[in-house]
């Protein structure tokens, strides 16, 4: 439009102000629209990146969007995400309520401190691939049954503070390849009959802080297990690790306490390399290198890793294991 003058008159900073506003509002509506349009297995990816309260904020935007929230094969909750338990408890609460009924490969519940049986019930409902929990699991001080019949289950990750590991008497966890136990009591009547070796596909087994309770000794055996690490194990008698000839990779051992004997039946032609972590240099330590060093005929690297206290006597300590007498003459000993 013109003025009188007949210049063209200047638009108002709030015309051109609302046109810019009116334009990025656009803007946003057509990206918005076209990750609408993506497919879905993208927008899975996608939302599993983020974390699970921001994805829920995402599943409102479409009703494709929501499709896709609502059947997520990821769900991870975070004690972090919510500074108030009521609030975190119903937000996972109306999260499974709400999921449709396809499956949930991984569900991990980090360092929240009342966890509900029904939430572990969910994620076997689920089929569940990969199943972690950290926390302690309210008025209860066992898992339940259906963890243990969980046959699409392939790892297994528990951080119970003070929970009792019982096996139940049916137990079907025929894909479960990894399984790390952490801060947990572990029972003598299941230990007694070498409770992993129900395990038919485990290959990888991890324990952390356990407790071993009035039991003579700890059996460790499966026919896949290629990798044990065992960290601060507190127990009252033998250790055993019993491996078999498709057996390889690595054995980890670092810090066992109170490590009292040797099973001299055990096994090890098979183990490839050996990492000793935390390493004091106590006599039980060193037994324990000296039993591996002369178990182990395909030995090829032991590492040992010492802490502050090797530093008293250390030189004496080393050349005393140099000396040690190996199976291996290919095996090496290396001192960090």
């Amino acid at each position: 439009m013109a003025d009188r003058s007949g210049k063209p008159r200047k638009r108002s900073r709030e015309c051109r102000s609302s046109s810019s506003s009116s334009s990025k509002e656009l803007l946003v509506i057509g990206d918005a629209d076209r990750l609408s349009r993506l497919p879905q297995e993208i927008q899975s990816d996608i939302l599993c990146l983020l974390p699970i309260t921001d994805a829920a904020k995402v599943g409102l935007l479409s009703k494709t969007w929501r499709s896709t929230w609502l059947s997520l094969p990821k769900l991870a909750f975070d004690y972090r995400t919510f500074p108030e338990m009521e609030k975190k408890v119903k937000f996972i609460d109306q999260t499974l309520a709400r999921h449709s009924k396809s499956s949930v490969k991984t569900f991990e519940l980090h360092l929240v401190p009342l966890i509900k049986i029904a939430w572990m019930k969910f994620a076997t409902r689920h089929n569940v691939e990969k199943l972690v929990l950290y926390g302690e699991i309210k008025k209860n001080k066992y898992l339940p049954d259906c963890i243990f019949t969980c046959r699409s289950l392939v790892k297994l990750d528990l951080a119970l503070h003070g929970h009792v590991l019982t096996f139940p008497e049916t137990v079907s966890l025929p894909n479960l390849r990894k399984l790390k136990l952490k801060h947990l009591v572990l029972y003598e009547p299941e230990l007694s009959q070498d409770p992993f070796s129900i395990f038919p596909a485990l290959e990888k087994l991890s324990i952390f802080h356990c407790t071993i309770h009035y039991t003579e000794i700890l059996s460790v055996s499966s026919l896949r297990l290629i990798h044990f690490t065992m960290v601060k194990m507190l127990t009252r008698g033998v250790i055993a690790l019993t491996t078999w000839p498709s057996q390889r990779e690595a054995l980890q051992l670092p810090n066992v306490e109170f490590l009292v004997d040797f099973d001299t039946g055990v096994d090890f032609r098979c183990l490839d390399d050996v990492c000793i972590k935390n390493f004091g240099g106590e006599a039980i330590e060193r037994m324990l290198v000296r039993y591996l060093l002369a178990n182990s005929s395909d030995l090829t690297l032991m590492t040992i890793f010492m802490n502050d206290v090797m530093a008293n006597g250390m030189l004496s300590k080393i050349s005393e294991i140099l000396g040690y007498e190996k199976s291996s003459p290919y095996a090496d000993v290396i001192f960090n």
